[in-house]
């Protein structure tokens, strides 16, 4: 069985020392099967991505897949 978690902006309200645990227990759940959505224009939550997909105009203008992310790593990709 698969969880979906979808997180929209969650960290909106958040300080800096706050989302960083909030994202550092829910990357390291052992809950196998998880999916975790994020949803957000906060550069740092891309971090904790394996996956991201930057959309322009509702269409999908970058996706990669990152392998071995560093946690200190902080992707700005321009989108052209």
């Amino acid at each position: 069985m698969w969880m979906l978690s979808s997180l929209d902006e969650v960290t909106s309200s958040m300080d800096t020392d706050t989302e960083t645990k909030a994202f550092d227990e829910i990357s390291t759940s052992t809950q196998k099967n998880k999916i975790v959505l994020i949803i957000s224009h906060n550069k740092n939550l891309q971090r904790y991505a394996n996956r991201i997909v930057k959309l322009k105009d509702k269409t999908i203008v970058l996706e990669e897949i990152i392998e071995g992310i560093s946690r200190d790593a902080v992707y700005d990709r321009k989108i052209v």
